[in-house]
Formats: C-alpha cells, sequence, structure tokens
C-alpha cells in the first residue's frame, strides 16, 4: 500500500470498531484505493458497424436499441391460438379483479413504505429525490396528498400519465467491446411516486408471494438473494467431491435479454393471489 494509503486504511480499520475482519470494510478500501474508470466510450456501433460519436446520434441509437429490446416479440402462427385464449383470460380476470375493491391504505402503511425509501439515489424522470418523502422532511399535507393519490389510483385502476414515465441508465456488463451497445444492460429508473405506489402494494402482498413461491425463487423476497442459490450449488459439489454422492451433470441456463421479452398479459395471468 502508497504511504499517501495508509492513513486511509487506518481510518477505515478503526470504523470497523472491535477489530474483527469485515468484508464489507475490505471492499469497502478495495473500491476506495483502485477505483475504477466508468466513463463510456464517446463512440458506439450501430447495427450496421459504423461508428457514431455525434450527441445526437449516439441518442437516437439509444433509443432506437431500447425500442427494439422492449417491443412485443411476433409469436409463431401456430401458436396464435394460445395468444388469444391467455389475453382473454387476462382480460376476464382484469374485469373482476376491478369490482373487487379492497380498503384504503392508512397513513401508518404510508409512513412504514416512506421510511424505506433509500437515500443519495439519482433524481427520477419528475426530477424528484426519494429525500423530500421521509419521515422528518415532508410535511403532514405532502403525506396527506401522497396517501389520496394512492388510493384513487388503487379504487380507480387508472395510473396518472406523469408516473408512466422511466428513465433508462445504459450499464456497462464488464465484458465485450463496450462500443457495442448489446454488452450494456439497461437499468429503470421509476418516478419516485411509482415506487411508493409500487411497496404499498408488494407489502400488502407479500405473505401470500412468500407463500406461493417455492425455495428456487428468489426474486422479490426478504432475506433471500443469489447466496441461497449458491449454497445449494455448492453443497452438490461438496457431495460429489468428498462424499459418496453419484456423479450428476448442472446445466444453467441464461435466457437473452429475457425480461426485455416477457409477455406481459400471460405473466399476469400467471399469477394465482
Amino acid at each position: 500500500i502508497a504511504d499517501n494509503n495508509v492513513e486511509l486504511v487506518e481510518q477505515q480499520f478503526k470504523t470497523l470498531g472491535d477489530g474483527k475482519f469485515s468484508q464489507n470494510g475490505m471492499w469497502s478500501i478495495k473500491k476506495k484505493l483502485f477505483p475504477r474508470n466508468n466513463e463510456p466510450p464517446a463512440a458506439k456501433k450501430d447495427s450496421s458497424g459504423k461508428v457514431i460519436t455525434s450527441n445526437k446520434g449516439l441518442i437516437n441509437l439509444y433509443v432506437q436499441e431500447f425500442t427494439e429490446r422492449l417491443k412485443h416479440r411476433n409469436i409463431e402462427s401456430k401458436y396464435d391460438y394460445l395468444q388469444q385464449i391467455k389475453e382473454r383470460l387476462w382480460k376476464f380476470r382484469y374485469d373482476k379483479c376491478r369490482q373487487i375493491k379492497s380498503p384504503d391504505w392508512k397513513s401508518d402503511k404510508l409512513n412504514k413504505v416512506l421510511k424505506s425509501l433509500k437515500n443519495n439515489k439519482s433524481y427520477d424522470p419528475l426530477g424528484m429525490i426519494s429525500e423530500i418523502f421521509k419521515p422528518g422532511i415532508a410535511g403532514e399535507g405532502l403525506k396527506k396528498v401522497v396517501l389520496n393519490l394512492m388510493n384513487t389510483i388503487k379504487s380507480s385502476f387508472f395510473y396518472p400519465k406523469f408516473m408512466q414515465f422511466s428513465d433508462i441508465y445504459p450499464i456497462y456488463k464488464r465484458k465485450g467491446s463496450r462500443m457495442e451497445l448489446k454488452n450494456e444492460r439497461g437499468i429503470f429508473i421509476l418516478p419516485i411516486l411509482r415506487k411508493i405506489l409500487d411497496k404499498l402494494i408488494y407489502n400488502d402482498k407479500y405473505e401470500d408471494l412468500d407463500e406461493s413461491m417455492s425455495d428456487a425463487n428468489i426474486g422479490s423476497l426478504k432475506k433471500k438473494n443469489i447466496r441461497n442459490h449458491l449454497f445449494m450449488v455448492y453443497g452438490i459439489i461438496n457431495n460429489i467431491c468428498n462424499g459418496d454422492g453419484e456423479c450428476i451433470d448442472i446445466q444453467i441456463y441464461d435466457l437473452v435479454q429475457a425480461f426485455d421479452s416477457l409477455w406481459l398479459e400471460d405473466c399476469l395471468s400467471l399469477i394465482h393471489i
């Protein structure tokens, strides 16, 4: 470690308190001592291989890229009847859901959501940040307006236009050429008010989600992440290498842009809550 970084390391270990090893602390030191240059290149290639460098050209290129990614994929003609059945099913369920009115959210549920909003995040498409809605900053008048808005949306089954916008931030996947747009992942930044609504619905339905999903699912579940899957994989490997288990094949699939290609009506029809 360079002499000018010794003080940084000593200060970092002092913050650990009991002097024990902290993995998070070590990663924090690494990021400060060896920062990465994440600046995007000033040029990108279009579908024909032409290099685009102008600001307007790059903007148009990104618009074309994500418009193509998010468009509805064509279904083979032999499966048209399945598409019609699934869309009719979703329309039927949608009409039934509109007739079922759940109680309005109370202020305590809204306060729970507002407390969970994260600080130091980028501003949303409307130019707002999470901090203005946090307890201690947001006044009772603002909370009342937000609560009325959320309850109106729930009872009317209607999303206001201003809550339907989303900013897309392309993030390099750290593999492949940085000039190829296919090597960038789109991160969607939703309006803060949309996040508040999503969290209210999520909190209401979490117990049902948890009961309906198996241990093979980790998405959107509390206290679960990729380590749950790795624990199972490592356990199988350990049993084969050090135990008496028979040899097996482990196959891992990764569908290209699978999330972007999801069929909305089909996914919603698969929900049984």
